[in-house]
């Protein structure tokens, strides 16, 4: 039966994502600003802006900077540089890179730290804190600790807002609150789930030479920390399949168990068994998942709100973002390899319906996961 030590798990990464995308953010929603403001950013309503894929001196290097590469569409040799004219940050603001801020997160857990990512129609924010257990222990008490945190008080400062909630809400409360900043009367408002994001980083774990099994110990700890006491969700619609060669299969020794909810990442092999893309760091993992997802949630938010408050600027965008989630599904899907089956499983049919709509066609995958779960 597969199992995981009970005694060594020792570090768990937990992210919280939550999106806002409103019909009016005053100058920050018009494109001339926002394009000037990739240009040269500069705080706006008490915010200290960058572009994303500027993070230190080995930026070049980094997830985020290849992250963002992708998402652009651009080669290692062309790289990524920062826009130099305003036809650079059109289009940049078409592929949807973001401006990037930092606000003060107090919570329980090991550091902390809350992330804004600001669009000219919305904010995603992302928070994070990691929970360490030296001496190890069981993913049940590693679940019942992260139950106890998220429901324990968390206090956001973003610019000049602050939020006093709770850790599991501070994040889609955190985006709300900087949407504010911009428009205190918001004229319509379209909200995301919140997201949790959880990836074991540190963990005796075995090595398995099949998938895991239903209501198994693996599957049903994976479920409880993607959400909750909910009943297990089937493991062949749950797991994901990944990239291997030339197509999606089943990968033991790399699990990524999605549900609406939450999504729970465990590498469950030595990196040489793993597929290519997953044989990064489980703190890198972690961080492109992460990233993605909120890519992927902001574009699907601006879509619905184009539909549900249509404007001239957000239908521009919103055509924008659902092309680029429709080259995540085919005819001929973009780095497959890459960006995974994640992006399609973490869709909700709300926002694939609001897609299709703009596309005026339904998605549909060139590449298909394996239909047999061994």
């Amino acid at each position: 039966m597969n199992s995981i030590d009970p005694t060594l798990v020792r570090r768990l990464r937990v992210t919280y994502l939550g999106t806002c995308a409103q019909r009016d953010l005053g100058d920050l929603g018009v494109p001339s600003s926002y394009r000037a403001l990739l240009c040269a950013p500069r705080p706006a309503a008490g915010l200290e802006l960058t572009l994303p894929f500027l993070l230190g001196k080995n930026a070049k290097w980094s997830a985020e900077h290849e992250f963002w590469r992708e998402v652009c569409e651009r080669t290692e040799s062309q790289g990524l540089p920062p826009p130099d004219s305003d036809r650079a940050a059109a289009r940049m603001l078409r592929m949807g890179v973001p401006l990037r801020g930092h606000g003060t997160l107090s919570a329980p857990g090991h550091k902390p730290r809350l992330e804004l990512y600001l669009y000219p129609f919305g904010c995603a924010a992302l928070a994070t804190v990691d929970l360490l257990w030296p001496q190890g222990t069981t993913l049940t008490a590693a679940f019942e600790q992260l139950t106890a945190a998220e429901d324990a008080e968390a206090t956001a400062n973003a610019g000049t807002a602050s939020v006093d909630t709770t850790l599991r809400q501070v994040a889609p409360e955190a985006a709300v609150a900087v949407c504010a900043l911009f428009n205190a009367t918001p004229k319509h408002t379209v909200m995301t789930p919140t997201h949790r994001i959880v990836t074991v980083i540190d963990a005796a774990v075995p090595e398995l030479a099949t998938m895991p099994e239903a209501s198994g110990p693996i599957h049903r700890d994976m479920h409880r920390l993607a959400a909750g006491d909910d009943p297990p969700e089937e493991p062949r619609l749950a797991f994901v399949a990944r990239w291997v060669g030339r197509s999606f299969r089943w990968s033991p020794a790399d699990l990524v168990y999605m549900l609406d909810r939450g999504t729970t990442a465990l590498a469950a092999g030595p990196a040489r068994q793993r597929p290519a893309d997953a044989k990064r760091t489980t703190s890198t993992r972690h961080r492109n998942l992460t990233l993605t997802l909120m890519h992927v949630s902001a574009s699907a938010a601006v879509v619905r709100l184009s539909r549900e408050s249509p404007t001239m600027f957000n239908q521009d965008w919103a055509r924008d973002s659902a092309h680029r989630i429709g080259r995540l599904y085919g005819p001929k899907p973009v780095a497959a390899r890459y960006w995974g089956l994640e992006p399609r499983q973490f869709l909700d049919p709300l926002s694939v319906e609001a897609v299709e709509a703009v596309l005026g066609q339904p998605l549909q995958p060139a590449q298909l996961p394996p239909q047999t779960y061994p």
